[in-house]
């Protein structure tokens, strides 16, 4: 997904259970406090959700890349 500057973005997981946990990665790090099925970030990265079942088995979703999609003002002085 390519983000413009001041946008935000909202992924939402298709899996909606609550007999299951959710926990959202960023480049393959645990994002504190992201736990709910839809996750709004406005940072740049490799998302994906990591869906548990009570008796500890997960699966992780596909990933979502979230890219810059503007090139940098340059200015000539």
């Amino acid at each position: 997904y390519y983000l413009n500057p001041n946008e935000t973005l909202t992924i939402q997981s298709s899996v909606t259970d609550h007999q299951y946990s959710y926990q959202w990665l960023q480049d393959n790090v645990a994002i504190a406090g992201a736990t709910q099925t839809s996750y709004s970030t406005n940072v740049l990265g490799t998302y994906v959700l990591k869906i548990s079942n009570t008796s500890g088995c997960s699966i992780l979703s596909g990933s979502v890349d979230v890219i810059t999609n503007f090139a940098p003002t340059i200015s000539i002085t």
